[in-house]
């Protein structure tokens, strides 16, 4: 079974990429020089409710940090460090100051706005249905409209941090032992894409979904990989950190690799798999309105408190900081 599609609805050269595995091999030995990063342990007897009722009263005594947090959302911070309070306080305030400091990444991101359906019109980002007998969460990305003048990377991004964040609090999104598994698609992926790419965003988003987003990442899948791969690793390379280059995995055209890190029934259909994204989007989609009525804004901002009372020094007033960027508040 070949796992290229002709899905872009226009032709491309396919050509063997050596490079794939050249920028995997690459990647993994320059990552071997870079310092260690923190090993969580698995701790399988912690509390849901309990860390995040930890977590919110922590909250509570730091008043330049959002309140009102979707309780959901405070479990998916103590689900993906296994239960270590301090390190869930840690990434919650990175994930806020990066949100804080990106405002055209994080502001403006109604999920049924013209810019967000724009993207999604020509991007699949679906997450894809649970698999019998698997516990780790698919997440299936791929080009639909492949002309690069519709690529707006800063759209794409802003894109993708709206649909992840109203993932976040889907009852439907188990916190179990398995882990986020994000499957790339390459087919139709072109330079004139490559060149669309923003650094500035590219670093941001690196930094948040490495650093600061609250699941536990298992793997991640690229596949249909072109000949120019080695060109895109250059590019996210700098940005990338050991323990997520170790994840990396890249599948030739036209090649079965996947099939064994994952269940052949977990990929889309037309890829051999049993799963419909056409159905499923349809059914993300009805979500999606259902959530945007409950919390129309996502860019909902709660006003820190002055530094002054954050004991920041310096003494008169300093006026406020910034506002922080919310993902979603409960209702």
């Amino acid at each position: 079974m070949a796992v290229s599609t002709g899905y872009c609805r226009r032709d491309r050269d396919v050509e063997v990429c050596n490079g794939a595995i050249e920028a995997e091999r690459s990647i993994r030995e320059g990552n071997k020089q870079q310092a260690g990063t923190r090993e969580m342990g698995v701790d399988k007897n912690f509390d849901l409710e309990e860390g995040a009722a930890r977590l919110k009263d922590w909250l509570a005594t730091q008043p330049h940090l959002p309140q009102n947090i979707h309780p959901r959302l405070l479990q998916r911070y103590i689900h993906s460090t296994h239960g270590d309070l301090e390190y869930a306080k840690k990434i919650f305030v990175l994930g806020y100051t990066i949100r804080q400091s990106n405002p055209h990444i994080f502001d403006d991101r109604d999920p049924l706005g013209t810019k967000v359906q724009s993207i999604l019109k020509a991007i699949d980002m679906v997450p894809l249905p649970p698999v019998e007998g698997c516990e780790d969460k698919f997440i299936f990305y791929r080009l639909v409209d492949c002309d690069p003048d519709r690529f707006d990377f800063n759209d794409v991004i802003k894109t993708f941090f709206t649909i992840a964040d109203l993932r976040m609090i889907q009852p439907d999104v188990p916190m179990n032992d398995g882990g986020d598994v994000p499957i790339f698609d390459m087919n139709g992926f072109t330079l004139r894409h490559l060149t669309k790419v923003v650094l500035s965003t590219l670093r941001v988003y690196m930094r948040y979904t490495q650093e600061a987003h609250p699941v536990r990442l298992k793997a991640i899948h690229v596949i249909n990989c072109t000949p120019f791969l080695d060109r895109v690793m250059c590019l996210v390379k700098p940005f990338m950190k050991k323990r997520v280059a170790e994840m990396l995995h890249f599948h030739l055209p036209n090649s079965s690799t996947i099939y064994a890190h994952m269940p052949k029934a977990a990929l889309p259909d037309e890829y051999g798999g049993q799963q419909s994204i056409v159905n499923f989007w349809q059914t993300s989609s009805s979500q999606l309105l259902n959530i945007e009525r409950r919390a129309a804004d996502l860019s909902h901002c709660a006003r820190a408190a002055p530094l002054a009372e954050r004991g920041g020094g310096g003494g008169g007033n300093r006026g406020e900081s910034p506002l922080l960027r919310l993902p979603l508040q409960s209702t």
